[in-house]
């Protein structure tokens, strides 16, 4: 694990490797994880109930994580400049 991070209410804490990404908690039924390669999370929200995460080809992804599904998924698009 390369990377951790806790859930404001202390519930959660999620550590992330180069593949994976793991929710933990004490509650063993509220724990997920998931194959995420090169992917960055953002923090836990602010009322402990979901979280972010984006990788290098801008796709970002929420999670809900007491029901353990996606909340939504969007690939942004990068401008070309040209000068």
């Amino acid at each position: 694990m390369n990377r951790f991070s806790f859930s404001p209410d202390g519930k959660y804490i999620m550590a992330q490797d180069d593949a994976s990404i793991y929710v933990l908690s004490h509650d063993p039924s509220s724990t997920f994880s998931g194959s995420m390669p090169e992917t960055w999370n953002g923090p836990i929200h602010a009322d402990s109930k979901g979280v972010v995460f984006h990788n290098s080809e801008l796709r970002v992804e929420a999670w809900d994580i007491e029901k353990h599904k996606r909340r939504s998924v969007n690939e942004l698009t990068r401008a070309q400049v040209v000068l």
